[in-house]
């Protein structure tokens, strides 16, 4: 399969790509050159023609952009940067694209941080931050995509709490943490999932470590993808004896 990954130099689009260079073909993009052996193409997907460009003749896109501080660039990369891969996708009738985006099920402001079992049923709580608000924006506008264009299967990431090191505590052990290996296997299982398997042309799923409060709900993820997180974090909460 022919994959298109854009913003490729960040830690997470790593992950994909040493999951998925064994059995695919990769181009690669990002707005600044990298090392890699893969073929790149510079691209800054606010640029619309940059992003069409990319797409030609792809099985699959990957979306890994993200623009946190920046008020302007935040909108500009998380909503208008989405917008611009989903219309290259239906434009160049790429069959397949995988998004990404933060845990839209918990705010500083509100959310479920109190409930278990969270599942990808449940509204999102993106509460207040320009960051959350202009990703979700974005996971709107490729859902409106889907509803107008059944032929193009799209899975959705929520991650939230990236780790890399095992044996080391993470940052969000109590919510919603992910390994790095973990994350790359969920976009292997995305992209190579059949799409009978899928309820419908357009899904979301939680990729998380599973952790003994059970806050997030893996089911989806389990039963359709095949999800099964190797790394648990195991000694940053298990009392030895």
């Amino acid at each position: 399969m022919k994959i298109a990954i854009y913003g490729a130099g960040g830690p997470v689009a790593a992950a994909a790509i040493r999951w998925l260079e064994a059995d695919h073909e990769l181009l690669l993009t990002d707005v600044k050159p990298f090392d890699t052996r893969h073929p790149f193409r510079e691209c800054d997907v606010t640029d619309p023609l940059a992003v069409a460009a990319v797409a030609a003749g792809m099985d699959c896109l990957i979306n890994c952009t993200v623009m946190r501080p920046h008020d302007v660039l935040a909108f500009d990369v998380n909503t208008r940067g989405a917008y611009n891969v989903v219309r290259a996708a239906v434009d160049h009738r790429v069959p397949r694209l995988i998004h990404t985006g933060p845990a839209q099920i918990f705010s500083p402001h509100g959310g479920y941080q109190l409930d278990r079992q969270i599942s990808e049923a449940m509204p999102p709580h993106v509460g207040m931050g320009l960051y959350a608000i202009s990703k979700y924006l974005g996971h709107d506008l490729v859902e409106a995509f889907c509803r107008q264009h059944r032929d193009l299967t799209t899975v959705i990431f929520y991650y939230c709490g990236f780790h890399s090191e095992d044996g080391q505590e993470p940052r969000w052990m109590a919510n919603f943490v992910v390994h790095e290996d973990d994350a790359g296997q969920a976009f292997k299982l995305g992209v190579e999932v059949p799409r009978e398997r899928l309820p419908s042309n357009c899904e979301t799923f939680q990729i998380s470590a599973e952790l003994p409060l059970g806050y997030v709900d893996l089911s989806k993820a389990k039963n359709l993808l095949g999800y099964q997180p190797r790394h648990n974090f195991e000694s940053a909460w298990r009392r030895q004896p």
